[in-house]
């Protein structure tokens, strides 16, 4: 029986290591999750502050809904902003309102969306049957005021999609 206490005191210290895992382990998922929301926050605060460069140079007018990621490119700089942090396979995480395609900035309530979380992939656009909501039932949304909040699925039917 030589050498048992040291299998013994081998099992115990990788029982404490993993049940210190088991505990540590939410924690790190949590921080994550937030972590990504604030860059998706970001993001979506970067991309709508670029749409307002875009339409300051276009006679006040938004981008069209069919290819708004194609013009916002150059804005925008880095394709990294287009790029949800929870969809790293899409080359675009977020979506257009498409309301407000060519629409004149001056004629637009300011508590419409502007871009929200979506699936749709590059140059996608439409309205609240294209929000994702599936992380934590609410999603990341900017409006034409310039703010960008997590929505609530609660919250949802009480956005704006009209100008």
């Amino acid at each position: 029986m030589k050498g048992s206490g040291l299998a013994t005191s081998g099992i115990i210290a990788s029982c404490l290591a993993l049940g210190f895992m088991l505990l540590v382990l939410p924690a790190v998922i949590k921080a994550k999750e937030l972590a990504d929301q604030i860059n998706c926050v970001n993001n979506l605060s970067y991309l709508r502050r670029s749409i307002e460069g875009y339409a300051a140079n276009h006679e006040g007018r938004f981008p069209q809904a069919t290819n708004w990621c194609d013009v916002m490119e150059p804005y925008v700089g880095s394709n990294n902003f287009f790029m949800c942090p929870a969809k790293s396979k899409l080359r675009c995480g977020y979506a257009y309102n498409s309301n407000l395609s060519g629409k004149v900035r001056n004629e637009v309530d300011a508590q419409t969306v502007m871009l929200f979380e979506s699936d749709g992939g590059w140059n996608f656009s439409g309205g609240s049957a294209q929000m994702v909501t599936n992380r934590h039932h609410g999603t990341v949304v900017s409006t034409v005021d310039g703010s960008v909040r997590w929505v609530q699925s609660s919250e949802l039917g009480t956005l704006r999609w009209n100008p």
